[in-house]
């Protein structure tokens, strides 16, 4: 492990649980104490379950070591890198792990929303770069992206895909895009959130609608454990490669100036006391301008995604709408009763869907809302994303 995080204590502890053993490398000497830290913050949480017994955390956690070197990485079989979301630094210690490891070792990059065929240009052996996007909290959370770059070799993706599974994680396989799949249909429903509380709806409200459709938390919600200076790094890397149909709400802008970051700062959309979670005093929404019922809410939120899904089939992201709802379910909560963001899509009717995606573009906004081809065209037709 190249990063010594939250992600990288979570990738660590995971490892270890499967009695890996583990080496972390960072440059900072607290950071790996943060690191170690996370890793018997998840097993004692699991003792305290009674899930685990004392003696069994601490013979899993004496396989996870930690250093400030590079030592013994030539002899590794894959290095996952999870240093901050910034490009430059990853190039970095991309150009730095492939000038110390041999043919042999996969580098693999947990980013959320990078290239990985620009972090391969900057190694020797670009055949074995790869992205392994775990989800946070990594202990719990069962999607794993694996991302090859254009000149990555068909046995990197078989090793990495086999890695994955031993670690008991679904895996999908996704093209090299911004956001890969299931970053790039969150953010749209996030950010749609943040419009819709700049028109004067309330995150409790907005939360309200989300959970009454099944999801496991509102946007709001999602956002303060995400953390919010993350998710607007994301956002903003993402409207940069999609524009308007992404613009990023204004209000996330000045949240974050306030240093309402979420839960990691006890201050977020909500204020946090310990478990208990109530509104935030400091957000300050404007009066709306016109009543925006429920409905309307439910459908900005999920129709905004159903369209970017679409989008992400024509593109050839993957091309499978199965893939699309297993990453929705697995990756952010879709509820599964409704069998996925595409299912549910179908089952709605797509004719339905894009009348609707239609009268919000000339409502609301029509970058965001503008019927994606793959949809007008299966809703035009009497067709479905599922063969009948």
């Amino acid at each position: 492990m190249v990063g010594a995080g939250v992600m990288g204590g979570g990738i660590a502890q995971l490892l270890s649980n499967r009695n890996i053993s583990v080496r972390v490398k960072d440059i900072n000497t607290d950071a790996l104490g943060g690191a170690l830290r996370e890793a018997y913050r998840i097993y004692s949480e699991s003792v305290r379950r009674k899930r685990m017994k004392p003696f069994e955390r601490d013979r899993k956690m004496r396989l996870i070591s930690v250093g400030l070197t590079s030592d013994g990485m030539r002899r590794c079989g894959i290095i996952v890198e999870a240093v901050v979301e910034d490009f430059g630094i990853k190039q970095k210690v991309f150009r730095e792990l492939g000038g110390i490891t041999g043919p042999g070792t996969i580098l693999a990059s947990n980013t959320s929303s990078l290239s990985i065929n620009e972090m391969a240009k900057v190694t020797p052996y670009p055949e074995r770069v790869i992205g392994l996007h775990f989800f946070n909290p990594v202990n719990r959370m069962p999607l794993v992206e694996v991302i090859p770059a254009d000149v990555t070799s068909k046995e990197t993706i078989e090793r990495t895909v086999q890695f994955a599974r031993g670690l008991g994680k679904t895996v999908i396989v996704v093209k090299d895009v911004r956001g890969f799949l299931v970053n790039r249909i969150l953010v749209p429903y996030l950010n749609e959130a943040g419009h819709l509380m700049e028109a004067g709806v309330s995150p409790q409200r907005i939360d309200a609608v989300a959970k009454r459709f099944g999801m496991p938390m509102g946007p709001a919600e999602l956002l303060d454990h995400i953390g919010i200076d993350i998710a607007y790094k994301v956002a903003h890397i993402l409207e940069g490669a999609y524009g308007g149909r992404m613009k990023m709400a204004a209000l996330f802008e000045i949240v974050k100036e306030k240093k309402y970051f979420g839960k990691k700062s006890a201050l977020g959309f909500y204020r946090y006391h310990g478990k208990k979670a109530e509104p935030n005093p400091g957000i300050q929404l404007p009066r709306p301008v016109r009543a925006i019922s429920d409905e309307e809410i439910l459908k900005r939120l999920i129709y905004t995604m159903v369209n970017e899904a679409s989008l992400c089939l024509d593109e050839k992201v993957t091309s499978e709408p199965g893939a699309v709802d297993i990453g929705m379910i697995m990756g952010i909560g879709f509820p599964p009763f409704r069998a996925g963001l595409l299912r549910y899509a179908d089952d709605t009717g797509l004719k339905n869907v894009a009348e609707d995606l239609g009268l919000l573009a000339v409502s609301v906004n029509r970058e965001r809302f503008s019927v994606a081809p793959l949809l007008a065209r299966l809703a035009a037709n009497g067709q479905t994303f599922y063969p009948s």
